[in-house]
């Protein structure tokens, strides 16, 4: 969605229209209070009904005028849509004003209406010029925002935050986790191996999935001193790309356009995506960048002129076919494939183990001995001591207690790991600390959206709200 959204977020308006509806009341969705209605009410919030006109007036602040909307894209507008009125409710809701004074000091105080760090009228005059706004128009936002301010604060203003809990914040970043751990991948070396028959029967019921398309094309590529004696791309030159460009427009053959400009002969290639011919060879003298145009090109016996960092090819696509890779050319494609699901079945295997209770330190301790896997004994120095693991790993290991075994997740199963959490050693801050004041502040922030958390769910109870799913698909159709 936010593609679509107009490019300016830098201004001070974008911060303003923004500002307003971007709150921690996105966590409700569109969920079973929505119901259908009629006419041409888009939604009903208690008995207050805001109408098709509400809502494209409100589209058209954030998206470029006659530009196609997704169907997703209108039902995120409308959860912000919703979400500004569900604002302006709770402000009058807490009676929360303000004065025609502190609005003028606002507006002062922007930066963007400043010439030598002084207010200057002309700037703001300008500013409203150039957006199309009214002085009107524009304080009405800004008060909607600072009052929006004032709401947020309000719900969350006077939090004190206990030390403890600015300690705990410190201790889960920085604590010590002294680590017992079986490298699985040499587990892997001896347990997995994939044998002929496996191969031929995966190569059988898998066939089509190892089918490619090939390209057999003419190109002869188009230099200055072949086109007009010249080492220079020169006026000339580029007359006579020109020339050859209306010929191809002319469905004129290759063979007619090399031989009316004496291009020599054209050499012929069948290839795949890979840039691969049939015997599974690279193909080094053809460019790698026009590979992509070439298979994009979806006809035969029709010619291209394709351009590549200041060269230029003539392209004659002459064939297009699709071929069944031999079991010789994807055997190793295949043992990769078929050694990555037994890696999954034996990772999956100890993981519902330990899921269930059925995998303790000792069987831990077992699976080291039985199957002489070396027992590495390393420490973790805080959660962003990356020195043994990557990012990923360490972010897992730090989200379990201690005592308790865990098998990071890897997409790729390139770092398998089996690992016991032998010992935590904890840490604590001091208030004279130098950073402590950092911890205070994301110790704040996450009990701030807790806090938000809390009073969404609040108003999503609190209002009755209500949505014509039939009206909405007319909003839809019209912008699509």
């Amino acid at each position: 969605m936010l593609g679509s959204l107009r490019k300016f977020s830098n201004s001070i308006l974008a911060k303003l229209l923004l500002g307003i509806i971007t709150i921690p009341f996105v966590f409700w969705g569109m969920g079973s209070v929505f119901t259908s209605g009629n006419t041409n009410v888009v939604v009903t919030i208690e008995e207050e009904k805001y109408l098709i006109e509400d809502f494209t007036n409100f589209i058209n602040k954030f998206t470029e005028s006659g530009k196609i909307i997704k169907s997703e894209n209108i039902d995120n507008l409308l959860t912000l849509f919703i979400t500004e009125k569900l604002v302006d409710k709770e402000v009058d809701y807490f009676n929360i004003n303000l004065s025609d004074e502190s609005l003028s000091k606002l507006v002062k105080h922007q930066k963007d209406f400043k010439r030598d760090n002084k207010f200057s009228r002309t700037e703001y005059e300008k500013f409203l010029i150039e957006n199309g706004l009214s002085a009107v128009s524009f304080e009405n936002n800004l008060a909607k925002h600072e009052k929006k301010k004032q709401l947020l604060n309000f719900i969350s203003g006077g939090l004190l935050i206990p030390h403890f809990l600015v300690n705990s914040e410190y201790d889960k970043k920085n604590q010590k986790r002294k680590l017992e751990i079986i490298n699985l991948n040499e587990l892997f070396k001896t347990e997995i191996n994939v044998n002929e028959d496996e191969i031929k029967k995966y190569y059988q019921d898998n066939e089509n999935g190892f089918e490619e398309t090939f390209k057999s094309i003419k190109i002869v590529e188009l230099t200055p001193n072949i086109l007009v004696g010249s080492d220079e791309f020169n006026e000339l030159f580029f007359s006579k790309i020109d020339e050859i460009d209306n010929l191809i427009a002319a469905n004129e053959k290759i063979h007619i356009i090399v031989d009316e400009y004496n291009l020599g002969e054209s050499k012929e290639f069948t290839f795949n995506k890979s840039l691969k011919n049939k015997d599974s060879k690279i193909i080094k003298s053809l460019p790698s960048n026009i590979i992509e145009v070439i298979f994009d090109i979806n006809y035969t016996d029709k010619i291209s002129l394709i351009e590549d960092k200041d060269k230029y090819f003539l392209v004659e696509t002459i064939n297009t076919e699709k071929i069944v890779k031999s079991l010789l050319n994807v055997k190793n494609d295949i043992i990769d494939i078929l050694k990555f699901k037994k890696k999954e079945d034996i990772i999956n295997k100890y993981i519902k183990e330990i899921n269930n209770n059925n995998f303790s330190k000792q069987d831990f301790l077992d699976l080291s001995n039985k199957k002489n896997l070396i027992l590495k004994k390393e420490t973790i120095f805080n959660s962003k001591d990356y020195k043994i693991f990557k990012k990923e790993i360490v972010d897992q290991i730090y989200a379990y207690k201690e005592k308790e075994i865990i098998i990071p997740y890897d997409p790729n199963l390139k770092d398998n790991f089996i690992i016991y959490i032998d010992k935590i050693e904890h840490v604590y801050i001091d208030k004279n600390n130098e950073e402590y004041k950092n911890y205070v502040n994301s110790t704040e922030i996450k009990l701030t959206n807790n806090l938000y958390i809390t009073y969404d769910k609040y108003i999503k109870e609190k209002y009755k709200i209500e949505i014509n799913y039939r009206t909405l698909d007319t909003v839809k159709n019209y912008f699509n």
